[in-house]
């Protein structure tokens, strides 16, 4: 009884406590009245130790810890996903890391904000210390700023983590050219920007409001607000959205080029206006128990009079800053609100749609002589056209839509008078002394310039930069009469302002002969010759249509012209940049690549799709009349690739930067497709292009599709096809889900990529296969002899697959129909694939489904009765990464009912088998075609 009275679970404690205090020294008592010497004044040592005490609190709370472990989880999920179009990878290029840091933590960064000076602020009244703290001798701007800061340090350790990651990531990938430079500025320079403009706005909603939770729902309501407020008013400057500044894209060929005056004004403007928060902010501190809001406004004016120098200071400094930034993104450079834009199509529309079918002459013949300075954003352009009257009629007036690109633009034609200059709406019309007869030329020059004058609300045109100039002709000449797509196009709007229901391309119809006097590229020129001079800067290469007849260089500039050596149509592209140049010859063909040396990755791999496309192309096509191929790198403002006559823009974002080093035998050379992608293009577009009405982008899209498929097939196998068919399925089977108009046949494409990209790949593969790739070939050779570099009128869809059906058997001829002429859908399943051992052999048996459909153009199917010639093939199991194994039996097969039963002997042990196992029909479920053995 008394071991358990005596008993106790405190007592080793106790002792423990005990014998500590033993050896405690004894305080020394003292009269002496402690005087802090530095009271009321900011100390550089008590501020940083605030800021230490405050970071800590934040880094050190399971919270943060826990957060931050989920963040950077998803972000190494991020980091082994660097995919590319059709599956393949990036090389891990330091911006494309820094996005993918970026997208990792976009909605965790406000959240994060907002919690946490929510925790800081009122950290000391949940303690119940704020009293104490009230009572010291400390500045209130030591106190909010080193909160400020401390919520801003936790972040940038969040961003440094993740940058070592990254590289981390970099060289796990093999990836050695770090760009420190570019983390810093991206990451913390220009994102860590926006952290301060946010985290200041959330402490002035917390010790404005005074009461966390409503602070907490006021500054995310305001962010929600600030996302979408200004453009449901109109407004589109970057001055009143709060923090906003000019979208930036950094380029490894030109760094921020053209974007990092409008970034650095507009830091500066919200900088400034975040300084001048912080006196706001600290006036509204609050110390003591007067919260009420009488004595803390009289609090707030005492504090701002004791501040009312640097108050003044600032507020100077914002409204200079403020007017320097209003007179050059809106007076100096002026620009269309969506509002605006929409209004001046609306009016376009309005008032020259009634000139749309005038008479005007075509154009036939150009000089240019063009002047970039790169380092300045500008140029200057003189253009000598010559035009004549192809019909039968006198031109009286001559009608211009003038392009928007220029500052200042004068033409010269002789014997005319302006009649109409409408300058807000860039139209122009002439009236000539004498009418052009029939036949007649007329010859005009035009004079342009383009300055560059401070900096934008936005970077309007990256075409014209630094380092990588990349613009088309579009973007200099003046087009005669009306252009169609300036129009609103989105039939919504349309509807609301009572405009009339607008066709995408006029109806396929050979009898049209006013639509097909013009190609669906242009209105006002069929084939032109080109003879271009043009000046650079003297570290840069210029590249103009044609080939390089002379190069120079004078008063310290380089200049090149260039000689187009075959008519083309009137669609061509002008560029500059440092470049290194690979070059080889191909048949007296001048086969180069211009790259930046950061991305020499893939260029042998280029110039050997532009020879194996050349190869292909000529031998089953016909010839090929440019004298050069080239491949020319833009920055990544856009992603794309492009072709023009003899010369194909491709964007850093895409084929420079695949990595290629690892292929598997199932992977897609994505490089190698695109380059012969764009050099079918030298064929279909600009050989033969289609007239201007629907299913004409079939014969350019969907022929370059082709085109590019068999050299494909030809460098790496037939099997390959299978991963990119799958591809495109995927994609035309998404895009007609998506569509808001309707859905037309492939013969009836209507700027519909979709279609005439995705569905023609499928359809044109599997005609081939279906008839035979000499049937095939013959027929588009067909076409492009009777086409090719014709003039009006142009061809049309119905002559393809008229020549189609030409070489079609009469067993296949509703291949034509089911594919080109209307919607046909597939739904070929396998069900069961079992199999039995017979002595050496095995018995394969497969059970599977087919059904065809025929849709309509809202995406109405109906059944239709089957029958079709379709491929039931048995694979043994593949080796590697291989897509199929060794075929062990395949057999094309007429299915005219819905549940089929085949049988297969094979000499393998089977692996998986399929009904139409290559994907060759368009199928509503592409992944229950194949099916592994029970």
């Amino acid at each position: 009884m008394a071991i358990y009275w005596k008993f106790s679970f405190n007592a080793k404690n106790r002792k423990a406590k005990e014998k500590k205090e033993k050896n405690l020294k004894q305080p020394v008592v003292t009269n002496a009245v402690f005087e802090p010497k530095k009271a009321g004044v900011f100390t550089f040592g008590s501020w940083l130790h605030l800021i230490k005490f405050e970071t800590k609190s934040i880094i050190k709370n399971p919270v943060y810890i826990t957060v931050m472990a989920i963040g950077f989880i998803i972000l190494i999920v991020g980091f082994c996903t660097l995919t590319d179009s059709f599956g393949t990878t990036r090389y891990p290029t330091t911006y494309i890391v820094a996005d993918s840091i970026l997208d990792s933590y976009a909605v965790f960064f406000y959240g994060f904000i907002a919690f946490y000076t929510g925790v800081l602020v009122w950290k000391e009244r949940d303690a119940k210390i704020n009293e104490i703290q009230d009572a010291t001798p400390v500045l209130s701007g030591m106190l909010f700023t080193s909160k400020f800061i401390a919520i801003f340090l936790s972040i940038l350790l969040v961003i440094v983590v993740s940058i070592v990651l990254g590289i981390f990531t970099q060289m796990l990938y093999g990836y050695t050219n770090f760009e420190i430079d570019v983390y810093f500025k991206e990451l913390i320079l220009i994102q860590m920007s926006r952290i301060l403009f946010l985290t200041t706005l959330s402490l002035l909603f917390h010790y404005l409001i005074n009461n966390r939770y409503i602070a907490w729902f006021a500054f995310i309501a305001f962010l929600i607000v600030n996302s979408f407020i200004w453009s449901v008013l109109e407004i589109d400057t970057n001055m009143v959205a709060f923090g906003a500044r000019p979208r930036t894209i950094y380029s490894d060929m030109n760094g921020y080029g053209p974007f990092i005056p409008g970034l650095t004004w507009y830091s500066a403007y919200w900088g400034l206006f975040c300084l001048l928060l912080f006196f706001v902010i600290s006036a509204s501190y609050i110390r003591g128990k007067e919260e009420d809001w009488k004595s803390r406004w009289k609090n707030a004016k005492t504090r701002f009079s004791k501040s009312s120098i640097a108050i003044a200071a600032s507020l100077a400094l914002f409204v200079l800053c403020a007017g320097f930034v209003y007179y050059n993104t809106l007076v100096l450079n002026t620009y269309d609100s969506n509002k605006q834009g929409q209004d001046k199509r609306e009016a376009y529309e309005k008032q020259f749609k009634k000139y749309e079918n005038i008479t005007q002459p075509r154009y036939y013949k150009f000089d240019y002589q063009i002047d970039l300075q790169p380092e300045n954003r500008s140029m200057t352009a003189k253009v000598t056209a010559w035009a004549h009257n192809v019909s039968n009629k006198p031109i009286s007036e001559l009608h211009f839509t003038m392009p928007d690109l220029t500052d200042s633009i004068e033409m010269k034609i002789p014997n005319a008078k302006i009649k109409l200059k409408e300058q807000r709406l860039l139209y122009r019309v002439y009236s000539l002394d004498k009418p052009l007869q029939p036949g007649d030329s007329i010859k005009f020059e035009v004079n342009l310039t383009k300055v560059n004058r401070g900096f934008e609300n936005e970077v309007t045109f990256t075409g014209l930069t630094q380092n990588g100039t990349f613009f088309n002709s579009d973007n200099l000449l003046p087009r005669f009469g009306y252009q169609r797509e300036y129009e609103i196009q989105d039939k919504n709007k349309r509807a609301k302002l009572k405009l009339p229901v607008r066709q995408r391309m006029p109806k396929l119809d050979d009898n049209n002969l006013v639509a097909r006097s013009n190609t669906y590229i242009g209105n006002d020129s069929d084939w032109v010759t080109v003879n271009t001079t043009i000046s650079t800067s003297p570290n840069q290469i210029a590249i103009a249509p044609g080939s390089l007849v002379k190069e120079w260089k004078k008063n310290g500039r380089r200049y090149f012209q260039y000689k187009l050596d075959q008519k083309a149509l009137n669609f061509y592209s002008f560029i500059s940049a440092d470049y290194q140049v690979a070059r080889q010859k191909w048949n007296g063909i001048d086969l180069e690549v211009y790259y930046d040396k950061k991305h020499a990755y893939n260029v042998p791999n280029m110039l050997k799709a532009m020879q194996k496309s050349l190869e292909y192309y000529t031998k089953n096509f016909g010839p090929y009349y440019q004298k050069q191929c080239r491949i020319i790198e833009f920055p990544r403002y856009s992603s794309f690739a492009q072709a023009f006559p003899g010369t194909m823009p491709y964007s850093e974002s895409i084929g420079f930067i695949t990595d290629l080093r690892d292929v598997k035998d199932s992977d897609i050379d994505m490089v190698f497709y695109v380059v012969a992608h764009e050099m079918g293009h030298q064929y279909w577009a600009h050989q033969l292009c289609g007239a201007n009405m629907q299913g004409s982008e079939m014969m350019s899209e969907g022929f370059a599709q082709y085109s590019a498929l068999m050299v494909m097939e030809k460098e790496y196998g037939k099997d390959k096809m299978k991963k990119f068919l799958k591809y495109e399925m995927d994609d035309y089977l998404s895009g007609r889900s998506a569509e808001s108009e309707a859905e037309r046949p492939l013969m009836k494409t209507e700027s519909q990529q979709y279609i005439h990209y995705n569905k023609a790949s499928v359809v044109m593969y599997y005609l081939k296969e279906m008839i035979g790739e000499n049937q095939t070939n013959q027929a588009l050779r067909n076409l492009l002899n009777e086409f090719a570099y014709k003039e009006p009128p142009y061809a049309t869809s119905n002559y393809a697959v008229r020549e189609f059906r030409k070489v079609t058997p009469d067993s296949l001829q509703y291949l034509i129909s089911d594919m080109f002429e209307n919607i046909t859908l597939f739904d070929n399943r396998l069900m069961k694939a079992s199999y039995e051992k017979k002595g050496k052999d095995f018995l394969v048996t497969l059970e599977t489904k087919s059904e065809k459909f025929r849709s309509d153009s809202i995406g109405v199917e109906k059944p239709i009765p089957i029958a079709d010639y379709i491929d039931v093939a048995v694979f043994a199991e593949p080796k590697d990464d291989a897509q199929f194994g060794k075929v062990l039996a395949k057999k094309r097969v007429k299915v005219t009912q819905k549940q089929n039963t085949f049988k297969f002997t094979v000499s393998e042990l089977p692996y998986n088998a399929g009904i139409d196992p290559y994907n060759y029909l368009i199928d509503r479920v592409t992944d229950d075609n194949l099916k592994k053995f029970d």
